[in-house]
């Protein structure tokens, strides 16, 4: 049986892979396709924020 991971976690764990994946980008001297990554892992971030200030849930993952 899988266990549903909450929403403020998931924002937070794909924001952690976007930035993971800027950082391969930036090697690959990719700056363009980093910074985009940046900018949706920042996204990510502030919707998981945003989420936990509505919901009273605690932003940690």
């Amino acid at each position: 049986m899988t266990q549903r991971q909450d929403p403020v976690s998931t924002l937070l764990d794909e924001a952690r892979q976007c930035e993971l994946e800027s950082q391969t980008r930036v090697l690959e001297l990719n700056f363009r396709e980093a910074a985009d990554l940046q900018v949706v892992a920042s996204l990510l971030r502030n919707i998981a924020k945003d989420y936990s200030k509505k919901t009273g849930q605690p932003l940690c993952a």
